[in-house]
């Protein structure tokens, strides 16, 4: 009874992330910044529940984590969606500020994390793991990789190619690292062959935003439920052959994924989405994808026979609270860090 009532917790409070809006939300764009950081409030959410520990997984639980190689999906598409946005509008950053402006914000909220995961295994297992310091989680070196082949296209490309032509090469990289990693077994440094594919949908669609919004404009409703049923009938087909080696967990995932998103897309599109909640949770999406498995650790070890939903509840609830210093914190390095690289800067010009 009380995994049942914490579950339905749960279910209300996604509920009210996705559909409740509030007045700033209706000012919002086809897939804006505000748009974007609401839905990634909701998917890391889904991610932190598909690592829930065995031991306190339940079927609620564990049919929403199912769908969590959407959300990492859709953490990839944002990215590749912001930079090729941002290259579109202003192509002189990638010469500028392109490192400048990415890497701090990737690292230093790793490196705080890293810090508070070895302290938390030293205090948990009673082992000092000094070497977890220097770690880089696997999502965020595949965003390091496609960072980089961005940076190199757009950067060194000759100038005569178009920008079509470049995401095309860069989306052709992307498809190639997907099929490398699939068949490269036991690979120890990269993963997620499905997911990381969304760094090309997220390129793709900055480079046709344009067509997309004129493409929703009729028949909205007729697309969006032939999208929800393309969806569902993939869902069906993907339960059936997930253990399908290529065909099934390849193939068809990859298929369901893009189903998923387009009718995401397809709804949002029209419909406004944003509240407070959602965006707060948006704002620190990237430190609870970090932080949320240290998170368990000190759960399991200290409250060990914990109900399963009351383990979930208080997961998200610990993880937020961490998730929340650990943005400040690195908000104020990296601010700090900007303000001493400008006055050595002046100092120099001086």
């Amino acid at each position: 009874m009380i995994t049942l009532v914490s579950m339905a917790v749960l279910l209300a409070f996604l509920g009210f992330v996705v559909l409740f809006t509030d007045v700033r939300a209706k000012d919002t764009r086809f897939f804006d910044k505000d748009v974007t950081n609401c839905l990634r409030g909701f998917w890391c959410i889904i991610i932190l529940l598909v690592h829930v520990p065995t031991d306190y997984q339940n079927f609620i639980q564990d049919t929403l984590g199912s769908f969590a190689y959407v959300g990492v999906t859709f953490f990839f598409l944002t990215s590749g969606y912001g930079l090729a946005l941002g290259v579109k509008k202003t192509p002189e950053q990638i010469r500028k500020s392109f490192w400048k402006r990415r890497l701090p914000k990737l690292l230093v909220p790793m490196i705080l994390v890293n810090i508070v995961r070895v302290l938390i295994k030293l205090y948990a297992y009673e082992e000092f793991l000094p070497l977890e310091l220097f770690g880089i989680t696997g999502f965020v070196r595949q965003l390091l990789l496609f960072y980089f082949l961005f940076w190199g296209i757009f950067r060194f490309f000759p100038k005569q190619i178009s920008m079509d032509v470049r995401c095309n090469v860069l989306c052709c990289c992307v498809f190639a690292f997907s099929v490398l990693v699939y068949y490269w077994d036991e690979n120890p440094v990269f993963g997620w062959p499905v997911e990381s594919l969304g760094f090309a949908y997220g390129v793709l669609l900055a480079r046709n935003k344009e067509k997309f919004v004129v493409f929703v404009q009729t028949k909205w409703f007729l697309k969006s439920f032939a999208a929800c049923c393309l969806a569902l009938m993939l869902g069906v087909t993907y339960l059936l052959f997930k253990d399908v080696v290529l065909i099934g967990d390849y193939i068809v995932k990859i298929a369901l994924a893009v189903a998923i998103l387009l009718f995401m897309l397809l709804l949002t599109a029209r419909l406004k989405i944003g509240n407070p909640i959602s965006r707060f949770l948006g704002e620190i999406s990237y430190e609870v994808y970090l932080i949320h498995d240290v998170v368990f650790i000190v759960l399991s070890v200290v409250y060990a026979k914990m109900n399963s939903g009351i383990f979930v509840i208080l997961s998200i609830l610990f993880t937020v609270i961490l998730s929340v210093l650990i943005n400040k914190a690195s908000k104020a390095i990296v601010s700090w860090g900007s303000k001493r690289i400008s006055r050595v800067k002046l100092w120099q010009k001086n």
